[in-house]
């Protein structure tokens, strides 16, 4: 995702990244309900928005339990791209209106409603195409896009490529599809605004809680124990916790069909240090 100097970038709210600590706090396990209309897992992008859009949209008594730090799992490390027209990659154009949604959550709504900055910067993105079949096939897809959902997308010759971002090389391309509009999402903000919306429409978040077993009555869920025994009875547990769903999803006897490996995240500093000669 790559455009001229992300010369459209944070909008209005330029160099906020953090929330105010009133806005910012969390709430302390002593405080740990009895009971809540229902229980959000995992304090990541997907545990974050569901618990802002419940609180929001539906008004429900919604809890959020982090066993760790918000953020700490997958999501901090997450290149945060928005791409419009993968959706049209994917399946179909229902993706396409969800990235559009995003978008606008976390460039004006978010904003506006928190008054913080959600992490969107506005960069363009250029789609490479080194054969002439691909570009057939992805102008096709610029084509739906702007019919569907009137996304602002051309295509733009290796020149044109090379002048939108000189560090491309452009020497085996046969064009590129550039979509100016599209952008990147740092995910630690967009969490943060997300719980600072979802604090303040009435929702509880909790970090370092995890979850020793679920409870059922009748086939239904009926509550969760924390690690520190506490008892919180609820109807609804959305289990959003990524790597760890299927864990989390067997304490209710639902096996989620997924796994994961573990990686390394390197980071890399300066050798300027080591730049003579040794011996």
């Amino acid at each position: 995702m790559l455009g001229r100097a992300a010369r459209r970038s944070r909008s209005r709210f330029t160099g906020a990244r953090s929330f105010p600590p009133h806005r910012r706090a969390l709430s302390a396990q002593a405080e740990l309900p009895q009971q809540a209309d229902v229980v959000v897992v995992g304090g990541g992008s997907i545990g974050s928005s569901v618990i802002y859009h419940l609180a929001k949209e539906h008004g429900v008594n919604a809890v959020l339990l982090e066993s760790n730090k918000l953020t700490s799992g997958t999501t901090w490390h997450s290149a945060g791209l928005l791409w419009q027209l993968a959706g049209l990659l994917g399946s179909g154009d229902v993706d396409l209106h969800l990235s559009q949604y995003t978008k606008r959550l976390v460039q004006d709504t978010l904003p506006d409603e928190v008054g913080e900055w959600a992490g969107w910067t506005t960069t363009g993105s250029l789609f490479a195409c080194s054969s002439e079949d691909r570009l057939i096939a992805h102008d096709r897809v610029r084509t739906m896009a702007k019919a569907i959902a009137g996304v602002e997308s051309h295509v733009v010759s290796p020149e044109e490529a090379k002048e939108i971002h000189p560090l491309i090389n452009s020497d085996d391309l046969v064009g590129c599809i550039h979509t100016p509009a599209d952008g990147h999402i740092d995910p630690t903000a967009m969490v943060n605004a997300y719980i600072a919306g979802a604090k303040l429409h009435g929702a509880q978040i909790f970090e370092d809680v995890s979850i020793a077993s679920i409870e059922q009555e009748g086939g239904r869920v009926s509550g969760l124990t924390t690690s520190c025994g506490h008892e919180l009875r609820t109807p609804v547990i959305v289990n959003c916790t990524g790597a760890w769903a299927r864990r989390i999803g067997a304490m209710a006897g639902v096996c989620v069909p997924s796994s994961h490996f573990t990686s390394t995240t390197v980071v890399r500093r300066s050798l300027l240090r080591f730049s003579r000669p040794i011996g």
